[in-house]
């Protein structure tokens, strides 16, 4: 069903939307991984700790609230989305390369 909404949500967008897990190390340009929110925390952390290029979409399939989790900065909370809110979620999520730039520059 969340699958069905996101794919849905991106009809027409420049993404490209792929199941099953990522394969492991960095991709080019930004990976962005869509989970239930009520997903245990343990499963999301090892997939950034596999894929620490990752952003991490959490959505909560009855509300549709989500946050965008990143390695680097944070967790965003990004309220409740709707469909063009899904795709402006996975367009602010940030290149891996980006991140790390930024966390060496405010050091």
């Amino acid at each position: 069903m969340l699958h069905d909404a996101v794919r849905d949500a991106l009809a027409g967008a420049a993404f490209e939307l792929a199941m099953g897990p990522p394969p492991p190390g960095p991709a080019p340009g930004v990976t962005v991984l869509v989970m239930p929110a009520r997903v245990e925390p343990g499963l999301w952390i090892e997939q950034l700790t596999r894929r620490p290029d990752a952003s991490i979409l959490l959505i909560e399939p009855r509300d549709c609230e989500a946050a965008l989790v990143e390695l680097r900065p944070e967790r965003r909370y990004l309220g409740i989305l709707d469909a063009p809110r899904i795709a402006d979620a996975i367009r602010s999520a940030s290149a891996w390369e980006a991140r790390v730039t930024a966390a060496v520059t405010t050091k």
